[in-house]
């Protein structure tokens, strides 16, 4: 029998983990964009950054509007807002 011809392996199509995403048009953005939610973020030095909520009684935060605008957020990966989005913790303050 004639030898048999070498295989030639290509390589494995790449997965694109670090290739430039499209950003995703979320509520979250859309409101963050026009300051529409009631937070604002506090740049603490070297210390990182904080959130502060600029309601009076967190217990006037109407959370039917706001819980579903945070957690749609969690799709957005553009720096700032995923601060924002993950570090949110009402209670903190």
């Amino acid at each position: 029998p004639p030898p048999a011809s070498p295989v030639k392996l290509s390589r494995p199509p790449t997965a694109g983990a670090i290739r430039q995403r499209h950003p995703v048009n979320t509520l979250f953005r859309r409101y963050y964009q026009r300051g529409d939610l009631p937070i604002s973020i506090d740049h603490c030095g070297g210390r990182g950054n904080r959130i502060k909520w600029r309601v009076g009684q967190l217990g006037a935060l109407d959370y039917h509007v706001f819980l579903p605008i945070f957690v749609d957020g969690t799709a957005d990966f553009c720096g700032t807002r995923v601060v924002v989005c993950y570090a949110v913790d009402p209670v903190e303050g």
